[in-house]
């Protein structure tokens, strides 16, 4: 059985990496919106997730790296839409 610690860590883990899910379903349905959002902020994001995802690489804790690949990924990918959406909207 998980302790309440780990239950703890694999909800915000879940939720954290959940919320990027309805900004990257906007952005491919309307992406003339993703051109107007910070490419600074999802670089920020991905960037503190890579380094969650050391910290959890160096404490040997599996839901951390596990939720922080995940959000480093999922900041990159809306890094991504949004500079090829100023690209191609200007």
């Amino acid at each position: 059985m998980l302790s309440v610690v780990s239950l703890i860590g694999i909800s915000a883990g879940a939720i954290n990496v959940a919320s990027s899910a309805p900004q990257i379903l906007q952005n491919i349905k309307q992406p003339l919106k993703a051109a107007h959002q910070s490419p600074l902020r999802n670089a920020m994001q991905m960037c503190g997730n890579i380094l969650w995802l050391t910290y959890g690489l160096l404490l040997d804790a599996p839901v951390l790296i596990v939720f922080s690949t995940f959000g480093a990924g999922l900041a990159f990918i809306l890094l991504l839409q949004v500079l090829n959406a100023r690209i191609k909207f200007g």
